[in-house]
């Protein structure tokens, strides 16, 4: 996805035991997304940006050089927020619970007030938090010397306690800092996450399908995508816009969302003309009738003989009378 403009560029469907494992599959689908813009496309990839993957991180670093790598906030904010989550139910650690959510908007504070590139910056901000716990607010480091709020009455942290010193531990972690180093100020992976939706319309996960059809699916997915990304927030016969709550079972909070307007279906009628052209000319794909049959039956394991696997079954469970 074009995060600028929203629009798919190109899909690829992998089946796991083409990879070997379902770990694999992002990266094996990275890797055949970016070979197939460079052989059909002109562009140039300045930065990319990936939830936390190793695999895909590592890929990029020896395959992508030139290419700047960035993390999507809200996947980094997740696990951030699991973790305080786990703190907190701990005995004597229950005021954690408390700075959950002040801590979890603090990370997307120091990213998205910080230019991309400046990691220094967006890593004392975030190690200022460790000193703002326990009501310091000055004197944290020379990339981020104080805080930049006003006067704030909380309940703050006492040094040396128990959920003191195991929040100071999550806070300072080298992996974190290492990943917050690299977050993304400006594009997110929100609206891919919101073609996944689209996706499960079109290909509902409960359902099974052959690969042609399973493609087929995320190719409508993806035109569906294409021409609605852009659409505008929904009016009320006034010209006001309108917004609805959103309740957050997780978070026991709410919030307030935008509503978009409806759905175009044009390209319905561009594929209809289309099917019936292809059908009238009798035009074939070759590229259509060359992709392979699918590999889901292919497991790694020895196929049995069923009526020798059905006589067997039997025999094992048979009862002597």
């Amino acid at each position: 996805m074009d995060l600028r403009t929203k629009k798919i560029l190109t899909l690829q469907l992998v089946q796991s035991n083409e990879v070997g494992s379902s770990n694999a599959m992002e990266k094996e689908g990275l890797a055949r997304a970016i070979d197939f813009i460079r052989r059909n496309c002109t562009l140039q990839i300045g930065k990319i940006v990936t939830d936390r993957h190793l695999q895909i991180a590592k890929w990029i670093r020896e395959n992508l050089p030139e290419t700047c790598h960035l993390y999507d906030i809200w996947h980094i904010a997740k696990g951030l927020r699991k973790k305080l989550s786990a703190l907190a139910k701990q005995k004597e650690c229950e005021v954690v619970g408390d700075w959950t959510n002040s801590i979890v908007n603090h990370l997307y504070w120091c990213s998205t007030t910080t230019r991309e590139g400046a990691g220094d910056l967006v890593e004392g901000k975030w190690l200022s938090l460790d000193n703002h716990l326990h009501n310091v607010h000055s004197g944290h480091s020379e990339a981020f010397p104080q805080c930049a709020h006003g006067p704030l009455r909380r309940q703050w942290l006492k040094p040396n306690t128990k959920a003191s010193v195991k929040l100071s531990a999550i806070i300072t972690k080298k992996s974190l800092l290492k990943d917050i180093r690299k977050l993304s100020p400006k594009y997110q992976t929100a609206h891919l996450e919101a073609f996944h939706s689209t996706i499960n319309h079109f290909a509902p996960k409960w359902a099974a399908f052959f690969y042609m059809g399973m493609l087929s699916r995320l190719h409508l997915a993806a035109l569906h995508h294409n021409e609605n990304c852009g659409r505008g927030q929904a009016r009320n016969k006034d010209g006001e816009r309108i917004y609805k709550i959103r309740y957050k079972k997780f978070k026991k909070s709410c919030t307030v969302q935008a509503v978009q307007g409806s759905c175009t279906f044009d390209y319905v009628t561009e594929l209809t003309e289309e099917a019936v052209r292809l059908c009238e000319e009798a035009i074939v794909d070759d590229d259509l009738m060359e992709i392979p049959p699918t590999l889901t039956s292919t497991s790694g394991a020895d196929r049995l003989n069923k009526e020798a696997a059905i006589q067997a079954h039997r025999t094992r469970f048979s009862i002597d009378e």
